[in-house]
């Protein structure tokens, strides 16, 4: 199966799946993007004015995050979007979405997240979302983000949290007791030394089609080794996502699922926000020759 053929069935199956339709699970994906958009907000803020802003960003599927901080930072900053993916039908219909709105400094090209060419220290902003965790060697694609970083810019990456701490174990028992043993239909996660690595994969979507295409999934210390490994030092990194996975079963329990973003909202302002959420959000910069430390 080819790659456009991978992103139609996810389209298809999007429109009914577990997920689609539930807002449980569409306040994981705000909060994701809200809290990204945040972060992209303080970078530009540093960034020197009067110079225009190349961004990428790596896994953009149609384009609907770049659309969406186009809006937001539109008239304030004079930035420059590339969005790639590997599907073609993904990023031909961003493109057509982008010439619809008259929107001149949005481009989206078909490239490999592993296979990234462009020109070295071109963008000051780099933002991946929930793209590392399908990739069977995560590496390669960092290193390359590391390359194509300007000397002041950063990488921002969120990827699910593989391991969740004491207080995600307790979000879980939470959708077990409340929700029952369904609300836990998130596939079971596999290891990439079980994935054919000659599959062809949209963002790391296996012909096998389980566990969402997660065959990378680690806890954030794990991430911070390999994040260093590959040349770049840790800015920040908190949690995102929200406390629970949200699911139609969680929908049921509307009142429990408020009281948890009530909770959300108050703990994402505390230094260890990873420990409980569903999702990790890192920002990193470009570790000089000198700096031979990780800093958090």
């Amino acid at each position: 199966m080819n790659n456009d053929n991978y992103y139609l069935q996810q389209k298809l199956d999007s429109g009914y799946n577990h997920f689609g339709n539930s807002f449980s699970n569409r306040y994981m994906n705000w909060k994701r993007r809200h809290t990204i958009a945040t972060e992209i907000r303080r970078v530009l803020n540093r960034l020197p004015k009067g110079k225009p802003i190349y961004l990428l960003d790596v896994g953009c599927s149609e384009g609907d995050f770049i659309m969406l901080i186009e809006q937001l930072f539109r008239g304030q900053y004079d930035i420059r979007y590339t969005g790639v993916d590997l599907a073609t039908e993904a990023i031909s219909y961003a493109n057509k979405r982008a010439h619809s709105y008259g929107l001149t400094n949005c481009t989206f090209i078909s490239m490999d997240a592993t296979k990234l060419s462009f020109n070295p220290y071109m963008f000051d902003i780099i933002i991946s979302s929930e793209v590392v965790e399908h990739l069977p060697d995560p590496s390669q694609m960092i290193r390359s983000l590391s390359d194509l970083l300007k000397k002041d810019g950063c990488v921002i990456l969120t990827t699910p949290h593989g391991g969740r701490g004491l207080l995600g174990l307790g979000s879980t028992l939470f959708r077990r007791l409340i929700c029952g043993a369904e609300a836990e239909h998130k596939p079971e996660h596999i290891s990439s030394a079980n994935v054919d690595p000659s599959a062809p994969y949209l963002h790391g979507q296996t012909e096998r089609n389980t566990g969402f295409g997660h065959i990378s999934v680690k806890r954030p210390d794990q991430w911070l080794k390999i994040f260093k490994d590959c040349g770049f030092k840790i800015e920040n990194f908190i949690g995102t996502g929200g406390i629970v996975f949200g699911a139609p079963n969680i929908d049921n329990h509307r009142i429990l699922f408020g009281l948890t973003v009530i909770a959300d909202t108050i703990l994402e302002k505390l230094p260890c926000s990873h420990m409980w959420s569903e999702i990790t959000q890192f920002t990193l910069q470009k570790n000089s020759p000198n700096d031979n430390k990780t800093s958090i």
